[in-house]
């Protein structure tokens, strides 16, 4: 990105800045902003530049990114952002396709911290305990506000999960294979 003459932001590496136009990029995954008033033909350059030196894929409205399913109505001036493929791809890793529906991801009332189970204690496997807290903690810090406080609650136990900690999780799997449709919406 340097070469086009992109500089890097000081406060977030992820993020680069040139005549305008403000790139997010995130390994493969790139989004572009800018105001097409001010900077459309620098946009367009680079996209031709880019396109002689890289084959890529986009350069129209932003419709995926990260996982995150955007969609942008100019004529409400709303975007709406969902995560339901990638709770969908998770509810199928998991082993939750056939799961059903609950109506609240804990129970309520729920006290996790106080049943860390031993450390040598291997009853759940551990690894599979993270990949199920990573993949809830990537819904609650994009779209599932209302499964954060849970996943917290499930993060403290990565070390030493217990079987209250996994039963947990396929709770909480569950909730979000049965209300994977909610998603943000910004007016």
């Amino acid at each position: 990105l340097t070469e086009y003459g992109f500089k890097p932001c000081t406060s977030d590496p992820s993020l680069y800045q040139w005549k305008g136009i403000k790139l997010m990029l995130y390994v493969d995954d790139c989004c572009i902003m800018y105001d097409e008033s001010l900077s459309g033909a620098d946009y367009r350059k680079f996209l031709a530049d880019l396109a002689a030196d890289f084959k890529y894929t986009g350069g129209d409205d932003i419709d995926f990114f990260l996982g995150f399913k955007v969609t942008r109505d100019r004529t409400k001036n709303t975007v709406v952002l969902d995560q339901k493929a990638f709770i969908q791809k998770a509810i199928e890793a998991h082993g939750m396709s056939n799961a059903h529906p609950v109506d609240t991801p804990i129970v309520p009332g729920l006290q996790l911290g106080h049943v860390l189970c031993d450390p040598d204690d291997f009853t759940v496997d551990r690894t599979k305990y993270r990949e199920r807290v990573g993949s809830l903690l990537w819904a609650s810090r994009g779209t599932r506000p209302d499964i954060a406080y849970g996943v917290h609650m499930l993060s403290r136990a990565m070390h030493a999960p217990s079987k209250q900690h996994w039963d947990a999780t396929t709770r909480m799997l569950a909730y979000l294979k049965h209300t994977q449709h909610q998603c943000l919406e910004y007016h």
